[in-house]
């Protein structure tokens, strides 16, 4: 399990192979693709590619010498298993060896190619935290002849990764976004709980703070999770940025939304970011009341969805709601009858983009 040396925290990326193809510049970090710096080259029964690509994707490969290096005499040097099916080279990071079914082969082969349009899983070094990390995007199919170029930021749960909110809404989410003409943009946080970059909690987690930061001021999270958090949010938004950049995003058209650790995040980025983000829809979440900055929000439209049946106490969600409301927040708050927490939102998905819309 790959997790934070700074704090313990595990990524929430946990990558179980890497694929490798002689005469292509993307591997398969997991299940994302990577673009190397280089096209793999075949030489002498092994694939090289760069040495900085090898030490950023292959666990425990520092510092190596050359400019290239071959993967499976790497690989062998730290113990992972390799194999081989339709011209691909495959490197376990478990300790199972991977063996790819025939009748899956086609499909590996797919995952490797180049694609513009639909469900787009990709894999960025982050030099901030010296990690490589992924994303998942759905880019609509009339992407490039639509006139505005709009995106929704779709943020993941505590423990989660970026393929959950795809995963809860069971197509819906993929679906909307083609029939809305929005591009999706799902980043991972980096490591576990940690907010997106947010510092303060969700509401009624910690009864006070119990740490203090590195200017002394009450803190919930200790100064080294204060640290990472702040890595993990630069890593985002360099997502973002580029995503934005390469799709041609219109600046005046993103949006943010997120459950549960996602909706203290959308929480967070949607007030520290308001020239970034037009609105937001945060659902399953609010971030502590008497620790937040309210006055951050003026002007930016929140949508807000709760369940009735989610765990984390609608009652509680509603006082909140309530309250934020008190402060001159230009909030709303949608109640979905029977709703749990991992999936209230997703009933509501056909709305949220109506409500982004509205506010373009």
């Amino acid at each position: 399990m790959r997790v934070s040396e700074k704090t313990g925290r595990k990524y929430c990326a946990q990558p179980d192979k890497l694929c490798f193809k002689a005469g292509s510049a993307i591997a398969l970090w997991g299940h994302s693709q990577y673009i190397l710096q280089q096209p793999a080259e075949e030489k002498d029964g092994d694939i090289y590619i760069s040495a900085a690509d090898m030490s950023r994707l292959l666990p425990g490969a520092k510092e190596l010498g050359g400019e290239r290096a071959g993967v499976c005499a790497e690989a062998a040097s730290l113990g992972l298993k390799t194999s081989r099916a339709a011209g691909i080279l495959i490197v376990s990071l478990t300790e199972e060896e991977i063996r790819v079914e025939k009748n899956k082969e086609k499909a590996l082969q797919w995952s490797m190619s180049p694609r513009g349009v639909g469900e787009l899983f990709r894999a960025v070094w982050l030099p901030e935290a010296e990690v490589v990390n992924s994303y998942r995007l759905y880019v609509p199919s009339a992407w490039k002849s639509l006139k505005e170029k709009k995106m929704a930021v779709v943020l993941h749960g505590a423990g989660g990764k970026e393929d959950d909110p795809f995963d809860r809404a069971e197509g819906k989410l993929s679906y909307y976004a083609e029939k809305y003409g929005f591009l999706l943009l799902a980043p991972n946080s980096l490591v576990v709980r940690s907010n997106f970059g947010g510092n303060v909690p969700p509401s009624g987690m910690f009864r006070e703070p119990r740490f203090t930061d590195a200017q002394g001021k009450p803190s919930y999270y200790p100064q080294a999770e204060l640290e990472e958090n702040a890595v993990a949010e630069a890593g985002i938004l360099k997502i973002i940025l580029g995503v934005m950049e390469e799709f041609s995003v219109n600046k005046e058209s993103v949006f943010i939304m997120g459950k549960s650790m996602g909706g203290i995040g959308t929480f967070h980025l949607g007030a520290k970011y308001p020239r970034l983000f037009k609105a937001m829809a945060p659902a399953g979440a609010l971030p502590e009341p008497s620790a937040n900055d309210w006055s951050a929000y003026e002007g930016r439209p929140i949508l807000f969805i709760a369940g009735t049946e989610d765990h984390n106490s609608y009652e509680k969600m509603a006082e909140d709601y309530e309250y934020i409301k008190s402060q001159s927040v230009d909030i709303r708050m949608v109640t979905v009858g029977g709703g749990v927490h991992s999936t209230a939102w997703t009933w509501e998905i056909p709305q949220i983009f109506e409500f982004f819309n509205a506010n373009l």
